[in-house]
């Protein structure tokens, strides 16, 4: 499936008067979520806001998800020619994406979180950049890792009970 089919297909699934009502309400905002997570047809946008390391009960990372979709789609794709010029991104990417890595590897040292980091978003982190570049670039903008390390571990408990 390419972008083309995926833009044919939300054309053809245009919501009805129906289904665009809106949340009016967190408690509609709940319903939604509580729907979701009971339908078997639903267990792949589960899974994705899992891969993701968003959670689908918070309103803001629906609205993360839905960008990343908007990226995907409507981005231009590279054309052939010169490697573009790789820019560092910006503090909030930074934080968003070692704070996605530290969910699943709440363990590891800063330099294998860049690594992992470099794994999961190519598109953002060139191969051949050193993972300690990026280790400085998060120095740079003041974000702590081990401040972090603590709300994932936070969060991870609060979700179990």
């Amino acid at each position: 499936m390419n972008v083309r089919d995926i833009r044919d297909f939300l054309e053809a699934m245009q919501p009805t008067r129906q289904m665009t009502g809106g949340i009016k309400s967190p408690r509609d905002f709940g319903e939604v979520v509580r729907e979701v997570e009971s339908l078997p047809m639903n267990e792949p946008l589960v899974k994705l806001f899992e891969h993701a390391g968003l959670d689908l009960r918070l309103p803001n990372d629906w609205y993360v998800l839905m960008g990343l979709f908007a990226e995907f789609l409507f981005d231009p794709p590279m054309k052939p020619g010169a490697r573009a010029k790789w820019e560092r991104p910006n503090a909030r990417w930074l934080k968003r994406d070692l704070e996605a890595c530290l969910a699943e590897n709440r363990r590891s040292n800063g330099e294998r979180l860049c690594e992992i980091m470099k794994e999961r978003f190519p598109r953002r982190y060139d191969s051949k950049l050193p993972a300690k570049t990026i280790l400085r670039w998060i120095g740079e903008e003041r974000i702590s890792i081990k401040t972090l390390r603590r709300k994932s571990k936070a969060s991870s408990e609060a979700k179990k009970i």
